[in-house]
Parts: C-alpha cells; structure tokens; sequence
C-alpha cells in the first residue's frame, strides 16, 4: 500500500494559537523527510518526523510573509524500494 500525504499550501504563524506551524500528514510513512526553501533555492529549514513542522522561523526570526518551496520524501512502511518525492509551495500569511 502506498502511503497518504496530506500538504498544507499555507499557515499563518502570527501568534494568534491557530494553524502556527507548517506540517505534512499522513499514514504509512517510514521515513520523512521535510524541506523548506526560500525563493533563491537557499534551504532554510529541514524536519525528519512527520510529526514535526516548520514554525515559519529563520535561524530563530521569523521569516517575511512570501512563498515559500517545499520538498517533502518519504518511504513506505510496508515497500522498503518505495520512495515517493512531493515538490511544492507554502504560503507564509501574517
């Protein structure tokens, strides 16, 4: 079985206690892997647990409110071959 991913395409870590943290979810997922990138292609987050997420910092500061590019790679739980890449954007709304 191949497993489900779910990817936001925006948040809004404003302080307001609601949709604060940019994160993936999903099932059958041995292996994650999350990276955020800024508009120049520079990686400026990276997470390894599905559980984890991006709180919309940069190196403790938080980043302006623009686009920002997603990779996300995961590996099934069941397929130890499976590895599936999901590229994308995530809007950072302030």
């Amino acid at each position: 079985f191949r497993p489900s991913l779910f990817i936001p395409n925006a948040f809004t870590p404003n302080g307001d206690g609601v949709n604060e943290i940019f994160t993936a979810a999903g099932s059958g997922v041995e292996v994650f892997e999350g990276m955020i990138f800024d508009r120049w292609g520079e990686k400026i987050y990276t997470w390894n647990d599905i559980n984890g997420g991006w709180d919309g910092t940069r190196n403790g500061r938080f980043v302006q409110q623009d686009v920002y590019i997603v990779a996300i790679r995961v590996k099934n739980i069941c397929d130890k071959d499976f590895n599936e890449y999901h590229r994308g954007t995530v809007t950072v709304i302030r």
